[in-house]
């Protein structure tokens, strides 16, 4: 009798996508249903999941097969083994249920045949099972353990591929050919990117700003998704391997092991970028989803100390023209044209450029952090030793509170530093040319906006009531610019 035959295939580890494995299951399996004369009517394919119970993903092939079984739609179910069809007991009981109340057989390439429809063939069914399982699980604990040795010593506990890294290259037989370098060189180009969004970021640009401007210029993408989205590329920034640093499954910074890959940033970089993505109070800019204004979320109002957003309602200037206002975010108390604003504020950070240059660098350039980070670590050993102690009743809840905050006051002095290194990478580009106000003016406005901020402090104070005087167009002395402690635009 010919039956109709739904082909069931699977592979638990493929995270290069290259489906080589089912596609040779599928080949083994086709040449068994020729053999016994049958039809196939439908091939169910869940790459890259695994059938054990430990698995949390959803097979949502395998669901269907069932389905379509029950429906009649399939008669006879063809897999390469009885593993890669499940390896966990309820779903061999399910199984069972389809041959006994729907008919269904079972047939395999590489796996014993027997016949659920009567007891001996169930027990070997269920005995399977449970081997299935018992293997599934011991290769789960062996597969840990190897993982946590290889992050004792800084080895790339393999995975899916790092942006910025190698993934694994094939030859035509399915062998890796660059077993050597997966996970541990840099491909030029993604790391680039990695070290340019981290720059940009610590100037104070956004990662929605860097997410648009990468998927406009055609960047390449995490495992070719459509566009760059700042979920994605926030997890990315905050990579510790991008430092050369070891994470645990948790996500935390294995102390005293460094990774044997290519570090793609300083550890001061991602320092300092983390400390500026986990930040809940960092300015965020709320108005349309480009960029246009300087002082959005940057300028001060005089009046209540709120910051001033560019306004959705614009004051009117001439017959025919709405010109943009920087309006309190807190009230309408106080509002000025965006124009005029920007182009004072602007003229101050030219002078301060072209005055100070390389001056304005907070940290020596060739300063060492070392002795930093070293304080730093020690640091926070102390305050894992403080929670040990507290823990073992060896100090009193008020005595852990008040060492803590001594300490966290100290560590938070020093990440601040180290974050200035950092930090100053947004001046080194302009007050080192020959020309910083000129390199200043063809910056992207979210770099402007960055310097400013570095530079001075900008508060615009209530206007006077009445009209300006006849050929005055903005009223300069409302806007109180203070530059940074130590500089004088004068």
């Amino acid at each position: 009798m010919n039956k109709l035959v739904g082909i069931y295939l699977r592979i638990s580890d493929d995270r290069e996508g290259r489906e080589l494995g089912v596609q040779r299951q599928e080949e083994d399996c086709r040449k068994l249903v020729a053999r016994k004369g049958d039809t196939v009517v439908a091939v169910y394919k869940d790459n890259d999941i695994s059938a054990s119970t430990r698995s949390k993903k959803v097979r949502k092939d395998y669901n269907r097969l069932i389905a379509d079984a029950k429906a009649g739609f399939v008669q006879e179910i063809v897999a390469y083994t009885s593993g890669r069809l499940t390896r966990r007991p309820m779903e061999h009981e399910g199984q069972i249920e389809l041959a006994e109340h729907y008919g269904v057989t079972f047939d395999y390439v590489a796996s014993p045949s027997f016949d659920l429809n009567t007891a001996a063939g169930r027990m070997i069914a269920r005995v399977l099972a449970a081997r299935d399982a018992a293997e599934a699980e011991e290769i789960s604990e062996r597969v840990r353990r190897e993982k946590e040795q290889a992050r004792e010593v800084g080895e790339w506990t393999g995975g899916a591929r790092p942006f910025g890294y190698e993934g694994a290259q094939y030859d035509e037989d399915g062998v890796i050919t660059n077993k050597r370098r997966v996970g541990r060189a840099l491909v030029p180009r993604e790391a680039k990117m990695i070290k340019d969004a981290v720059q940009r970021v610590i100037a104070g640009e956004s990662l929605l700003s860097i997410c648009e401007d990468w998927t406009a210029r055609g960047l390449p993408t995490p495992r070719e998704a459509p566009a760059w989205y700042p979920s994605t590329l926030r997890s990315i920034l905050k990579r510790g391997r991008n430092a050369g640093l070891v994470e645990d499954p948790d996500g935390r910074i294995r102390d005293g092991v460094t990774g044997t890959w290519r570090s793609i940033i300083t550890v001061d970089e991602w320092q300092a970028v983390c400390k500026i993505l986990n930040d809940p109070s960092r300015r965020t800019y709320h108005g349309t989803r480009t960029l246009k204004w300087l002082g959005s979320n940057l300028y001060v109002c005089g009046l209540c100390g709120s910051l001033m957003r560019s306004s959705g309602r614009t004051s009117q200037g001439p017959v025919g023209v709405r010109l943009a206002t920087y309006r309190c975010k807190r009230s309408s108390h106080c509002q000025a044209r965006a124009q005029g604003t920007d182009d004072a504020v602007l003229a101050v950070a030219r002078a301060l450029l072209r005055k100070y240059g390389g001056d304005l660098l907070k940290a020596p350039v060739d300063d060492s952090t070392i002795e930093l980070r070293n304080e730093a670590n020690a640091l926070r050993v102390r305050l894992e030793e403080l929670e040990d102690m507290y823990g073992d009743g060896e100090i009193s809840r008020a005595g852990l509170i008040r060492q803590k905050a001594k300490l966290d006051t100290r560590l938070g002095s020093i990440e601040a530093r180290l974050s200035q290194h950092a930090e100053d990478a947004v001046l080194y580009s302009v007050v080192h040319a020959p020309d910083p106000a000129a390199v200043f003016d063809v910056q992207p406005i979210s770099r402007k906006r960055a310097i400013v901020d570095t530079l001075m402090t900008v508060t615009i104070e209530k206007g006077r009531k009445g009209r300006l005087p006849a050929g005055v167009k903005f009223d300069g002395s409302r806007i109180t610019i203070v530059p940074r402690e130590g500089l004088s635009a004068a």
